[in-house]
């Protein structure tokens, strides 16, 4: 046998195996495809049913619920200086409240890496208010934090648990009277309130509807002793 036939059955060899792992590696890539959008359907699916759930749960307490609120969740962007883009408020049960109502809702968004898309979601309440406040936040303290680097009260464990920073200090101190304080401490350290004007916004864990209920009623406990004269009802 001459060196060319050796060589011509050697290239057909290689043509063959060639076609056979370009066959193969479309089909591979047919799977995954398929299998790509077998999972986001399914993804979907559960979505749309997780939301029938918790409209059903809010309806069957008599609350409101609004399904979707780009407003709500652009003003949480603002508030909790969220990253991304494309925030918006879903899930929005609305609860009556001693100050008006709380709006306990989700905010998913958007987040660019690279050429990676991140798509987030975090819970939050917001609580009406009677009046507007000074901007305030109170939030625990972090791990690098100090004690005495904010407004502070005589209350040292205070100052340790908690960071509270405001653009009108002597509202602070007028807010933070001993029974907030104790409030504070017993049932709200792991909680970050941003007081916007008149409402305050709570950022939580998970979205969980049977918990709307339990925040609401956290707030108006904590609402309730807030000094009357802040609003200029006192």
């Amino acid at each position: 046998m001459s060196f060319n036939m050796f060589a011509s059955i050697a290239a057909s060899d290689a043509a063959s195996n060639a076609s056979a792992w370009s066959s193969s590696s479309i089909g591979v890539k047919i799977l995954v495809g398929a299998a790509v959008v077998v999972i986001m359907l399914v993804g979907g699916w559960l979505a749309i049913l997780q939301r029938m759930r918790r409209q059903k749960w809010a309806e069957s307490q008599g609350f409101r619920y609004i399904k979707e609120d780009v407003d709500l969740g652009k003003a949480t962007r603002r508030v909790f200086r969220l990253a991304g883009r494309r925030h918006v408020a879903r899930d929005v049960v609305v609860i009556p409240s001693a100050a008006g109502t709380a709006l306990y809702y989700e905010v998913t968004w958007v987040e660019q890496h690279g050429e990676n898309k991140e798509r987030k979601k975090r819970t939050f309440m917001r609580y009406s208010l009677p009046g507007t406040l000074p901007r305030m936040r109170i939030k625990p303290e972090g791990m690098l934090g100090f004690a005495n680097d904010d407004i502070n009260t005589e209350w040292q464990a205070f100052n340790k648990a908690f960071e509270v920073e405001s653009e009108d200090e002597q509202a602070a101190h007028a807010l933070l009277t001993g029974p907030m304080q104790e409030f504070l401490m017993d049932h709200m350290r792991k909680m970050h309130m941003e007081i916007v004007g008149g409402g305050a916004f709570l950022r939580l864990s998970r979205y969980k509807s049977e918990d709307s209920v339990v925040y609401a009623r956290l707030m108006d406990e904590w609402f309730a002793r807030v000094p009357e004269f802040l609003f200029g009802r006192g």
